[in-house]
């Protein structure tokens, strides 16, 4: 179940919900497991635990919209949070 693992960590990393990741791992790649089976592989994976500085962000934030970001959707914006290092 290596495969099943590091299926699950990369839906995570790329920022999916708990049931996208389910969905996904379900009609992508044709594995359907159940809850308890996911959330036991989800135990060691955790979404952040540093906080980033506000103003940091919204400095970011305002920046991004004063470009082309105003054209992306929010998730999109929060995977340029990720790759600025702010998550």
């Amino acid at each position: 179940m290596p495969r099943l693992f590091s299926l699950i960590q990369f839906y995570f990393v790329l920022g999916l919900t708990h049931w996208e990741i389910l969905v996904s791992l379900s009609n992508i790649d044709g594995i359907i497991i159940s809850l308890s089976t996911f959330h036991r592989h989800l135990k060691s994976l955790f979404r952040r635990k540093a906080h980033s500085d506000l103003l940091d962000v919204a400095v970011f934030l305002q920046d991004q919209l004063s470009q082309y970001g105003m054209l992306h959707g929010y998730k999109m914006m929060y995977l340029k949070c990720i790759q600025a290092g702010f998550c």
